[in-house]
């Protein structure tokens, strides 16, 4: 009988590592970027000087759509669309009675 092959000694492998990429240290709390977009959708370029400023007051458009505000308008509409089933329900009553 032929004997088995000895097998291979095992080489050790290598750990993989991984190489950190340098990344710009940028000040906290500040976010560089290329171009905003206004409501629009149009690109607003801003300067490299620049910072996005942040608003404290609250304005006008964001106001109009926040929940706050559809909830109102769904409300509204409910109400609207009870009056008319009202108003139909009354002419039902009427016609057959």
């Amino acid at each position: 009988m032929a004997k088995a092959p000895a097998p291979k000694p095992a080489t050790p492998r290598k750990p993989a590592t991984r190489k950190a990429a340098a990344k710009p240290v940028i000040e906290p709390g500040v976010e560089r970027v290329d171009f905003l977009v206004d409501e629009e959708g149009d690109v607003v370029e801003l300067p490299e000087s620049q910072a996005p400023e942040i608003e404290e007051e609250i304005e006008e458009a964001v106001e109009a759509t926040s929940p706050s505000a559809w909830f109102g308008w769904g409300i509204f509409a409910l109400g609207g669309l009870i009056a008319v089933l009202g108003l139909l329900q009354a002419i039902s009553r009427s016609m057959t009675g």
